[in-house]
């Protein structure tokens, strides 16, 4: 068993050193199913000492660090998600309303009704004009009502210990609005940087228009 234990925890090297580097660069630990990815490698490691028949265990040990770090490798060269650590689903929006340019300039300005659900943590809110040209974001955290820019076409959500943005929702022309924004842990999130994807979203972002 010498050498398969070896050779297993060659298997899971390659995972412990990207995860090490990860965090010293100010990453956050992975979720549980981290160590499901972790008892693959190991497992593969292990197998494959016993296919080489293997009894040397320094030997062992490289030989279980060469098919995670190839399965590492391929995973980290393919952009499996382009967010670091969201996964944002939408569900619902309802349909424009048009008003005049006169009544619209003697409304008060558009409000957004932020209404945050699931875990509870500080939000970015993120405005953004059609061309983009134009942004502003604003830190909410609890539920609440904000001001909504008058250039503001788009709104996007991001928790605010992650870095990436999710993608905008079209504003309706509706003078208050109500977003709901739930976020809840991506359990498998953990299971996929074990692989070496660490741009697997952490967080799943449901976001309602109305």
């Amino acid at each position: 068993m010498g050498p398969i234990f070896s050779a297993s925890i060659g298997g899971i090297s390659p995972s412990l050193l990207t995860l090490a580097i990860f965090l010293v660069n100010g990453g956050s630990l992975p979720n549980s199913s981290y160590l499901v990815g972790l008892l693959i490698f190991a497992f593969l490691g292990g197998v494959i000492c016993w296919i080489w028949r293997e009894q040397d265990r320094r030997k062992a040990f490289y030989l279980g660090i060469g098919l995670p770090s190839l399965i590492q490798l391929t995973v980290a060269t393919n952009d499996v998600s382009t967010s670091d650590n969201l996964n944002t689903v939408y569900f619902w929006h309802t349909d424009r309303f048009v008003y005049a340019q006169s009544d619209i300039q003697a409304l008060e300005p558009r409000s957004l009704q932020v209404n945050i659900k699931g875990d509870q943590e500080p939000i970015v809110v993120n405005f953004s004009s059609a061309d983009e040209n134009q942004t502003m974001s604003k830190v909410v955290e609890n539920s609440g009502t904000i001001v909504i820019p008058d250039f503001a076409d788009t709104v996007s959500v991001k928790p605010l210990s992650n870095i990436s943005t999710s993608r905008g929702l079209t504003l309706p022309d509706s003078r208050t609005i109500e977003l709901e924004v739930k976020l809840s842990d991506n359990w498998w999130s953990g299971f996929q940087r074990a692989f070496g994807n660490y741009k697997a979203p952490a967080k799943n972002v449901n976001l309602g228009i109305r």
